[in-house]
């Protein structure tokens, strides 16, 4: 587990989170908020996208959520 507040290890990343673990290959990172946790997704994917254009000059993206309703 990593220490709380730590931001991510990816580049780009700049979100604290509160820890990380590994469960099986899944990589968990637990962010104080669901705002956060959004933030951190987007800075992620906003990442990835950027370094598939700069090596492959395109990028292929699918976006899907398990979250249907609000709670």
């Amino acid at each position: 587990m990593s220490q709380p507040g730590k931001a991510t290890e990816y580049p780009g990343a700049r979100i604290p989170k509160l820890c990380e673990f590994t469960c099986g290959k899944a990589h968990v990172y637990v962010y104080d908020s669901v705002s956060a946790l959004g933030q951190a997704a987007a800075q992620r994917a906003t990442d990835l996208i950027h370094a598939a254009l700069s090596t492959h000059g395109r990028a292929r993206v699918i976006v899907a959520t398990g979250r249907s309703e609000e709670h």
